[in-house]
C-alpha cells in the first residue's frame, strides 16, 4: 500500500521495539525495529520513514543525538516521537529542543502511542 505510514521504532531493548511494532502493525501502519542509534542511520539509507520513534536512553547514539540526526536528514518530512520511561519536566523539554515533536512515556497505552505517531498526541 504506497500512502501505508511507515514508521521506525528505536530501542535498545529488543522486547520494547519489537512489542511497539506489533501494536503499530495492528493499527495498519508499516513499522521495522531496529536496537540502536548506529543501525537506525543505515537503515535510512535505504528504508524512508514517516515517524521515528525513538528511546532516549541508548548507548552509543542517543536518542537525543539520534533525533537532530534524522531531523537534518528529513526535515519535516520525519515527525520524531521520544519514546522513554524518562518522564521529568528537563527530559521533555530536552526532547522538545532537540526537535521531536511529542513524548511518550513507557509503559504507554497503545492509543496513546499511535495518537502521538499520526500527530494527535505529544
Amino acid at each position: 500500500m504506497a500512502d501505508q505510514l511507515r514508521v521506525l521504532i528505536v530501542d535498545d531493548m529488543p522486547d520494547s521495539a519489537d512489542s511497539v511494532v506489533f501494536t503499530l502493525e495492528l493499527a495498519g501502519m508499516e513499522a521495522r525495529a531496529v536496537y540502536g542509534g548506529r543501525q537506525a542511520l543505515d537503515v535510512v539509507e535505504s528504508w524512508i520513514p514517516n515517524v521515528a520513534i525513538i528511546d532516549l536512553g541508548m548507548p552509543g547514539i542517543s536518542g537525543l543525538e539520534l533525533g537532530p540526526m534524522l531531523r537534518r536528514k528529513f526535515g519535516r518530512d520525519i515527525r520524531l516521537v521520544a519514546y522513554t520511561g524518562w518522564d521529568r519536566g528537563p527530559d521533555r523539554r530536552a526532547a522538545f529542543d532537540a526537535g521531536f515533536d511529542a513524548f511518550v512515556v513507557k509503559p504507554s497505552v497503545p492509543a496513546e502511542l499511535v495518537a502521538a505517531v499520526v500527530g494527535s498526541a505529544s
